[in-house]
């Protein structure tokens, strides 16, 4: 029941992204060859575990001990769906400015390079299949 919920709002939270938040993640440049750097790749693993893991869970399935009352399931990092249709920046943006209506934070405190590394960490995860 609550898939089928998520799946009536959701494109309705979509397209209530104004037309700035959009032109905002756009313009987003990743740094060259960040996503593939074995060392950023580790550095954000470990950045991870430190900011990310107790909500979204050591192997970044979703299921971290925080996730019980939270307003929404954090995101399992390793759905194929997901990984398909959402862009570094973007995985970036929510990073840097937390998702508005959700438990999801902001983390812009940590370095844009330290959120590029959580950026590639998260993106290797589709590439380990």
């Amino acid at each position: 029941m609550r898939c089928l919920i998520w799946l009536i709002l959701l494109p309705c939270l979509l397209a209530s992204c104004s037309p700035a938040e959009t032109a905002k993640q756009e313009s987003i440049t990743i740094p060259e060859g960040k996503l593939q750097d074995p060392a950023a790749i580790e550095s954000g693993r470990l950045l991870f575990r430190r900011y990310c893991a107790l909500c979204h869970g050591l192997s970044a399935d979703g299921k971290g001990v925080r996730r019980e009352g939270l307003s929404a399931d954090p995101r399992n990092f390793h759905d194929p769906v997901w990984q398909e249709k959402t862009s570094p920046s973007e995985i970036f943006h929510t990073i840097t400015d937390g998702l508005s209506q959700s438990s999801m934070p902001s983390f812009r405190a940590l370095t844009e390079d330290e959120r590029w590394n959580l950026v590639a960490y998260i993106e290797s995860l589709g590439r380990a299949r």
